[in-house]
């Protein structure tokens, strides 16, 4: 190895250091030569060695995440220095220094450069400025970074919405495009039903209802599609009518009664009775407790409860009041991850069934329409939809509850005083 005097290399480093700083920090200096491909220092770990290249070069490194390789913040050379930042600062290394070269460093301990710094200004400024120098060159490279990826996002959020405008509007075509022909088919098969011939048949009179049910829940299916498509487009008319709630959940409740006691699910309201009319589409808004309490039935075990309540209450400041109906069941319950997601539509907790015998059974498959739906017809209304549930447990069922809330205004307060409700 080339003979190197330690005092003389540091000298031009930091000028200004007195005589007998510098000799002492060369005396305790040693000099180590390096192969290619070392690491030096190690980002997020405390090391307590000062180095100052002699020959060669090394890379300064650092995480974006722990996903991606390191990037390149800087290449230093002889006369250059590196780990002073962490020495000086006290923490942890912030970058990891590797070389791909063989390479001689000039190694100084976190003491005796601590004891030349305490005593020499010319050195400690000369430290501070490299410090300074160092974090403003990571700052414009962070930046620059970020400037990049922000137009590589930018660019990757058009590319998303014009996926998904182009998917919504494929769904809407081929959902228009089904119904045609599917109420063809199911006005033959509703005149098969009425034959004579079939009627006489059991079996083929058999084989024409189950037909006829499938044709039923292909066509829910197709009017679900139809309805998101719509909400997606911001196409969806509220045509606003005076609607009373309880009516409303007991037509479902009617819809759901074979299902119901089918699983022996209990079904029961509270305080339906006592809400007021409000303006609203009394068809969206059916659809709101459809989806809500068919989605209620599908996840809660047989022998089950589903309480459908309501009451009146006063929404954040200057919003006035709204009425607020809660839908709860003895089910399963929802991990706290998909609060918000299943309101999205096409998503699904857990493994979807694929061939699912019916919409109420338990943990039945479905596309993942039904809470988008509800969700999108509240929202219409200016009003609120959320869940709230302690997990997911199918030995414990903690159950879910899932709350609307829609808007009453003074002028339907007004009115449902005039009728005393």
């Amino acid at each position: 190895m080339t003979d190197f005097d330690p005092k003389e290399l540091l000298r031009p480093a930091f000028p200004g250091l007195e005589e007998g700083d510098l000799a002492e920090l060369a005396s305790v200096a040693e000099i180590h030569s390096y192969p290619p491909h070392t690491v030096f220092c190690h980002e997020g770990e405390y090391e307590e060695v000062f180095y100052f290249i002699v020959e060669g070069h090394a890379h300064v490194r650092q995480y974006v995440d722990q996903e991606s390789p390191r990037r390149l913040l800087h290449t230093l050379g002889p006369g250059d220095f590196f780990g002073e930042m962490a020495l000086v600062q006290g923490g942890p290394r912030t970058a990891t220094v590797d070389t791909n070269v063989s390479v001689t460093l000039l190694e100084i301990h976190k003491d005796a450069l601590m004891r030349v710094l305490r005593r020499s200004a010319p050195m400690a400024i000369r430290m501070v400025m490299q410090v300074t120098a160092r974090s403003r060159d990571a700052d414009k490279k962070n930046i620059s970074d970020l400037r990049v990826k922000n137009q590589d996002l930018r660019g990757a959020y058009h590319n998303l919405e014009r996926l998904d405008k182009a998917k919504d509007d494929f769904i809407g075509v081929v959902g228009h495009e089904l119904r045609t022909p599917l109420t063809v088919i199911s006005g033959y098969v509703n005149m098969l039903k009425g034959h004579a011939v079939i009627k006489e048949d059991e079996n083929m009179s058999m084989l024409t209802e189950g037909i006829a049910v499938g044709m039923g829940r292909l066509h829910a299916i197709i009017n679900n599609i139809l309805d998101v498509s719509k909400l997606d487009s911001a196409v969806l008319k509220v045509r606003q009518v005076p609607t009373s709630i309880i009516v409303l959940v007991k037509e479902v409740e009617a819809d759901f009664e074979s299902a119901l006691k089918q699983r022996r699910i209990y079904f029961k309201s509270d305080g339906l009775d006592q809400l007021p009319f409000i303006m609203a589409d009394s068809d969206l808004v059916y659809k709101v407790f459809y989806h809500l309490i068919m989605n209620a039935i599908k996840y809660t075990p047989d022998g089950g409860m589903i309480t459908v309540s309501g009451n009146i209450v006063q929404q954040d400041e200057g919003d006035g009041k709204a009425v607020e109906v809660v839908v709860a069941d003895t089910g399963i319950g929802i991990d706290e991850e998909h609060h918000e997601l299943i309101f999205e539509k096409f998503y699904q907790t857990g493994e979807v069934r694929l061939h699912s015998s019916g919409t109420t059974k338990f943990k039945g498959g479905g596309p993942g329409l039904g809470l988008a739906i509800a969700k999108g017809a509240v929202v219409a209304h200016g009003g609120k939809i959320w869940v709230e549930s302690p997990g997911y447990d199918e030995k414990r069922c903690p159950g879910s509850l899932f709350y609307v809330r829609l808007p009453l205004d003074e002028w339907e307060e007004a009115v449902n005083q005039g009728l005393g409700a």
